[in-house]
């Protein structure tokens, strides 16, 4: 059975024209099969808080969760799933990006720590202040000549649970690092505006960043996508 429990995902991306700012409002809700709920947010928009903060993740792994997952595993796995779809849709494949994987690892683990789930933290930071932060610059053009400086989609899902693919078959993740990264890859490309995101042709590069937590003894897997 579908175990349909809080299963969260989130996108944005920043654009700009010329020396201004401009922020793009996108806003997608998704209902699927009754308790999956998928939601796109936009910048500036806040996400409920989900939960509490969690145990002492200093580590990355707390002490509860199973300590099997390797975290470093789902990231390249999500990644290849990310380029198998890509390459479905004609698109050229993304280049990994050490430094962006860095940024998700930073995002993804400032979620679990301090219970939220959404693209701008408590204290007010946003995707563009974590790529200053870590002096990231990102410049890309898109078709129409605006100029995009870096995209995010955020998720997470528990290791032992199983999510819906695209064409409806279940991935029975089974604490499997393969199986985790393709549900969660599913989970985006079940959703419009992540679905999007990830398929937007001038990408150049991504990054993925993993955060294994405990939720109440369950396994709680974060993922961050950014992208340049």
């Amino acid at each position: 059975m579908i175990d349909w429990r809080k299963l969260w995902i989130d996108t944005k991306i920043y654009t700009r024209k010329g020396i201004s700012i401009g922020f793009r409002l996108i806003l997608v809700g998704l209902i699927v099969a009754g308790l999956l709920l998928l939601v796109g947010a936009t910048v500036g928009t806040g996400i409920p808080i989900i939960d509490g903060p969690s145990q002492d993740l200093a580590s990355g792994i707390s002490d509860f969760a199973d300590t099997s997952v390797n975290r470093t595993e789902v990231e390249r796995e999500i990644h290849r799933e990310i380029n198998e779809r890509r390459g479905e849709h004609g698109l050229r494949p993304l280049e990994w990006d050490t430094e962006l994987r860095d940024i998700a690892r930073y995002h993804s683990e400032d979620m679990a720590q301090n219970g939220y789930f959404a693209h701008e933290a408590p204290d007010g930071e946003t995707l563009e202040d974590r790529y200053q932060r870590f002096n990231y610059n990102c410049r890309i053009e898109t078709a129409d000549g605006i100029i995009t400086s870096g995209g995010e989609n955020i998720a997470y899902t528990f290791a032992g649970s199983d999510v819906e693919r695209e064409d409806g078959s279940v991935v029975d993740h089974d604490y499997d690092e393969t199986q985790i990264a393709e549900g969660l890859v599913s989970q985006w490309m079940n959703s419009p505006g992540h679905r999007e995101n990830i398929l937007r042709p001038y990408w150049q590069a991504e990054g993925i960043g993993v955060y294994i937590a405990d939720d109440n003894g369950k396994t709680k897997v974060y993922a961050t996508q950014n992208f340049c």
